[in-house]
């Protein structure tokens, strides 16, 4: 434990630990983690009501889940069934609709824009592909067209080799802003 505690001090961190079985388990697990003040989170989830009183601190009361009206349900459906199985893709969107008012009409806004945006499951991988690296990170074309295709993202078409559909697909995200240049 102490060689995470050295790994984490002084760095800003997200920690998500699932299914804290007892508040014994919490306490050890907790010492852990350094708390510099850098707004580094630790995402618990609890099943446990007594864990999640014990965990709790007083000013910031536990999450609970809050259940969408049935036109969002329906929307967020689709918007799921868009994102193909790709859990990136899933994190991606989530983040998106994060950011905005949680309102129908953004939920439909987001809902029409991935089904106008891309073309096949492929464009769709390779775009959210990039939303994992950080803002502003610059990186070369080459590069994310090689990683792209180690992941699988690409595949051929027309009796071209996945480098060039991997070019192209890099060519319609770019020409439909939806990378920088």
């Amino acid at each position: 434990m102490e060689i995470v505690y050295r790994g984490l001090k002084g760095r800003r961190f997200l920690i998500v630990i699932g299914d804290i079985w007892s508040t014994q388990a919490w306490d050890k697990m907790q010492r852990t983690f350094p708390n510099d003040d850098n707004r580094s989170r630790i995402l618990l989830t609890i099943r446990l009501k007594y864990i999640v009183d014990y965990v709790s601190y007083p000013d910031f009361p536990p999450h609970s889940k809050s259940f969408l009206s049935l036109k969002d349900k329906k929307t967020g459906k689709h918007i799921v069934k868009q994102c193909r199985g790709l859990p990136l893709s899933v994190v991606v969107v989530a983040g998106i609709l994060g950011k905005m008012d949680p309102t129908h009409d953004n939920w439909k806004n987001v809902k029409k824009n991935l089904n106008s945006f891309f073309g096949t499951v492929s464009e769709l991988a390779c775009f959210l592909y990039i939303g994992g690296f950080p803002e502003n990170m610059e990186i070369g074309a080459s590069k994310l067209i090689r990683l792209w295709i180690s992941e699988q993202f690409v595949k051929s078409r027309s009796n071209k080799s996945l480098e060039v559909v991997a070019e192209e697909y890099l060519e319609e995200l770019i020409d439909r802003n939806g990378v920088p240049k």
